[in-house]
């Protein structure tokens, strides 16, 4: 819920704080309450998603590359929210390398990742791509 608060309350900093500490802890293998309470995916899923709504797409990168490298399942949702975010910054490069991993995923694209995918081409003049995604 840390994450939850932190993206309302616009708190971007103490967000990244409270993940960077999580994840220090995680490598020390010490068990804290945000692990004991849910999976410990969870907390990099927020973290994403924080980020992304944040506008931090540097950081919420850095999320999903080690989300990739530690094989955590990916899912439509966590595309969903960075295609939105690639969009509000019109970070075009960005949003089709998250375009290459979703293939490479093999994930279904349900409907509120099609919005996001034409949205995300739209707001970054990608009208071409836009024809290609699926309906």
């Amino acid at each position: 819920q840390f994450f939850t608060a932190c993206t309302e309350l616009g708190a971007l900093e103490l967000g990244a704080r409270i993940h960077k500490y999580l994840q220090a802890t995680r490598k020390k293998g010490k068990e804290n309450r945000v692990t004991i309470i849910g999976d410990g995916n969870n907390v990099d899923y927020r973290a994403l998603g924080m980020f992304a709504k944040l506008g931090n797409l540097t950081e919420a990168y850095k999320v999903f590359k080690y989300i990739r490298s530690t094989g955590i399942p990916r899912d439509t949702v966590m595309y969903t929210t960075l295609f939105s975010a690639c969009a509000t910054a019109k970070s075009f490069e960005l949003g089709l390398y998250f375009r290459k991993c979703l293939t490479e995923d093999g994930l279904e694209i349900d409907t509120l990742l099609v919005n996001a995918l034409i949205f995300f081409y739209g707001k970054c003049n990608g009208y071409d791509s836009a024809l290609l995604v699926p309906r």
